[in-house]
């Protein structure tokens, strides 16, 4: 081996070879991978939505009552039936909705139900009366003469709740959508691709490798892109998705082009007006 020899071997550059199913691979455990955060995202915001419109018919009604007993008190001060119950089961399901609302950010998507003492924290008073919360369900101890002053605070509690929940919710909506409509068609466009690669070097068997089919990776990236830019021109009724228009336009790359070339032709001959 001669010193021209090793002086050039020296300059070429290393070249890391990549396996071109790690690259598949990798590229729908991303894909996958999103599309559960995704999913979660939105069952959890879907979830919260439903909570609230039903606490928000509970605090009126609950309200109601509180108001009706606090000026019709009878003379013995006993309570009316299910008063009790309906402010502890509040309670509970205002409980519930801080248990849920706790996973609608992405770090804690995953992570078990917060405590009190952790969700106090994001949960700050709402209108006029400023006072800070101090504890979430009902005292078991609570006495008679309490239950009207323990109501108002578990709807201040639940109204303080509420805008969180929905601040938060309507931000998850926001990165679901964004992510859905402008990252995923691309992400199914490239899966796509790789699948008709992988199909057609399992029919020539001739030993492709997935560094021989950049252009029509690039080409389905840019495609997917298109899709997702121009998916609000999409008819709603559409039998398709943007998403599955994205996978089988990435798997035709081929037929897709031919038939945007032959529309191009067309409009140049064209007769002008």
């Amino acid at each position: 081996m001669t010193h021209e020899t090793l002086r050039l071997e020296a300059a070429s550059p290393v070249r890391l070879h990549v396996p071109p199913q790690a690259i598949v691979s990798i590229t729908t455990t991303l894909l996958v991978c999103i599309s559960v955060v995704l999913f979660m995202m939105d069952s959890t915001s879907d979830q919260v939505g439903t909570m609230l419109s039903t606490q928000n018919a509970a605090s009126l009604k609950l309200w109601s009552n509180l108001e009706y007993y606090e000026h019709h008190t009878p003379v013995d001060a006993s309570l009316p039936p299910g008063l009790m119950e309906d402010v502890v089961e509040f309670s509970r399901t205002t409980a519930n909705i801080i248990k849920t609302a706790h996973r609608l950010t992405f770090d804690h998507l995953f992570a078990p139900s917060a405590s009190w003492e952790k969700a106090k924290q994001y949960i700050k008073p709402v209108g006029v009366n400023q006072v800070a919360f101090t504890h979430l369900t009902v005292d078991p101890d609570l006495k008679d003469t309490e239950i009207v002053s323990e109501g108002m605070y578990q709807i201040r509690l639940y109204q303080a709740i509420r805008e969180y929940a929905q601040d938060s919710a309507a931000i998850d909506k926001s990165y679901v959508a964004a992510v859905s409509t402008y990252i995923l068609p691309c992400l199914y466009a490239l899966l796509g691709a790789f699948l008709y690669t992988c199909r057609s070097r399992a029919h020539r068997k001739n030993g492709d490798q997935i560094e021989g089919h950049g252009s029509r990776y690039a080409m389905a990236f840019i495609l997917g892109a298109t899709i997702s830019v121009f998916s609000s021109l999409i008819p709603k009724d559409m039998l398709l998705s943007p998403l599955a228009i994205a996978f089988l336009a990435g798997y035709s790359i081929d037929a897709f082009t031919s038939r945007l070339d032959a529309l191009v032709e067309k409009m140049k001959h064209s007769p002008q007006s």
